[in-house]
């Protein structure tokens, strides 16, 4: 009689157990899919149900991908989580259809006494994600305005250079009347030097297109040297003269990573607008402003001493890049502040205090780490470090492959200079382009 009580008694105790582990099940926010170990579908929440537009009574008893088609492609991934007794985790992952979701998608195994299974777990990400958007792309505007000074200067020069070469054609028209031939030669050098300014014009229209687009490019196999090609052009067609600015050396002939091309773009640019801010306008009234700026390239193999300071390091190389200024340096306050949203010691008119934020979010996003070294008047020192791909590279949006590179020597900025060629007795203006 006393073992009947018991027993009674432990099945109700299961069965208010059961009744509450479900109720929690239906009424947590997140899409939750519980199956067998063959993708089976055992339960399914509200939350499922009113995305999917599928009953639980239809899709109990059925495979999971089934009912889901975009858990599809994730079949493979379920069956190494059963094998491995391991969970398995992918961000932001794109559904597409009339309106666009963003999903977090996780698959952890479930273990029962006398069974395995599984636990599908969906967040809908889509306004966080519109939300990172408008940030990033509010952000990518005020970038833009700390560069319109240098870029409106740039065109100057552009325009200048035209101007310049088309008051040389005149003035060989009314010279050579005479000569066709000799006509013909000057004007051919005059219009090569309006197609050369043409083209560098329109090359700073694809990097400003670049960095202030809204739509961003795919997910894809980005080589970082075209990114780091990419950004110090724009840095030295902006940043003022008395900043010098060095690139990596020629160590590697490509640095793969997979990314979203232009957040690339933004994350390095945010980094050396930072950098010539700190030695420029953060330096104190009366000083000498200016310094120098470098951006290396490096690829690291992760250990022991990596993962300690840098936790949830995976197996596999990184790329490094490594950029660092002579500027006016940050304590160790400030330091504890750099990536807080709106943070900034540049004062209300010159910076917006999201854009460290934007570099970190953008590094974190494609499963990367930040480091910081920075002492008070001694500079700074951020380390990006990119998980590496094996994978072909895509274009990166706004570098032209026809664009001239740098030159030994070469001039630090465009100007427009007015010569005496020995055979020509005409002013004619030459463009000198910087890269």
């Amino acid at each position: 009689m006393e073992n009947n009580i018991s027993e009674k008694k432990l099945s109700k105790s299961q069965d208010l157990t059961l009744k509450f582990m479900e109720t929690v099940f239906q009424s947590v926010p997140s899409m939750l899919i519980s199956t067998d170990a063959e993708g089976i579908v055992t339960h399914w929440n509200i939350a499922i149900e009113k995305f999917t537009r599928v009953k639980a009574a239809e899709a109990e008893g059925k495979p999971f991908w089934e009912k889901v088609p975009f858990l599809e492609p994730y079949k493979t991934k379920f069956r190494s989580v059963i094998e491995e007794k391991k969970g398995d985790r992918f961000s932001m992952v794109e559904i597409p259809g009339d309106e666009i979701k963003y999903l977090d998608i996780s698959i952890n195994p479930l273990l029962e006494q006398n069974a395995c299974g599984a636990i599908i777990q969906i967040e809908d990400m889509t306004e966080s994600r519109r939300k990172d958007e408008y940030v990033r792309q509010a952000q990518k505007m005020d970038t833009v305005g700390t560069l319109a000074a240098g870029i409106a200067h740039d065109f100057n020069n552009v325009i200048g250079g035209i101007k310049g070469t088309v008051s040389s054609i005149r003035y060989s028209i009314m010279l050579n009347k005479g000569n066709i031939v000799k006509l013909i030669r000057d004007m051919d050098k005059d219009l090569a030097i309006i197609e050369e300014s043409a083209k560098h014009g329109e090359d700073m229209v694809e990097q400003l297109k670049s960095l202030a687009r809204k739509k961003e490019k795919d997910f894809s196999t980005v080589d970082l040297i075209k990114v780091i090609e990419n950004v110090i052009r724009i840095c030295k067609n902006t940043f003022p003269e008395s900043i010098e600015i060095f690139g990596p050396d020629d160590e590697f002939p490509s640095a793969l990573v997979k990314a979203y091309p232009t957040q690339l773009d933004q994350m390095l640019l945010n980094l050396c607008v930072n950098a010539s801010h700190a030695m420029t306008i953060m330096k104190k009234e009366g000083g000498s402003r200016g310094g120098s700026m470098s951006v290396s390239l490096d690829r690291v193999s992760p250990g022991k001493h990596f993962s300690s300071i840098l936790p949830g390091a995976s197996a596999g190389d990184y790329w490094l890049i490594r950029v660092s200024d002579t500027g006016v340096g940050m304590d160790q306050d400030i330091l504890s502040k750099i990536f807080d949203p709106f943070f900034t010691t540049k004062g209300k008119d010159a910076g917006t205090g999201l854009g460290l934020s934007m570099v970190y979010n953008i590094v974190q996003n494609h499963k990367g780490f930040v480091e910081v070294y920075s002492e008070p008047e001694n500079g700074s020192i951020f380390n990006v470090f990119l998980p590496v791909s094996d994978e072909q590279p895509a274009a990166v949006p706004g570098l032209s492959e026809n664009s001239a590179k740098p030159e030994p020597g070469q001039a630090a900025e465009h100007a427009t200079s007015v010569v005496r060629e020995p055979d020509r007795p005409q002013l004619t203006v030459k463009f000198k382009k910087r890269f």
